[in-house]
């Protein structure tokens, strides 16, 4: 997972909540905070499709787009906890 998070891959966001509750007062909950918060200050897009082996447009195998709005006041309340220096 990049730094800069993601919105898309629930495992590891699963694992980055994790720490960031248990471990809270640990630098690495600072940096799960951080890429957890960051992707939710940004409009996103996902492409979601059917199950494919082969490289095909969205369209043609019946998937679609989704844009995802920011989502600020949850981005704010992660970086608040994140103190830094």
């Amino acid at each position: 997972m990049a730094f800069d998070g993601s919105r898309h891959l629930s495992d590891g966001n699963a694992i980055l909540w994790e720490v960031a509750e248990k471990l809270s007062e640990r630098k690495a909950a600072i940096h799960a905070r951080i890429a957890l918060a960051l992707p939710l200050m940004r409009n996103s897009a996902a492409r979601r499709t059917k199950t494919s082996t082969t490289f095909m447009s969205a369209s043609d195998i019946g998937g679609a787009v989704r844009t995802c709005a920011p989502d600020r006041e949850m981005a704010g309340t992660l970086l608040q906890k994140s103190p830094v220096g």
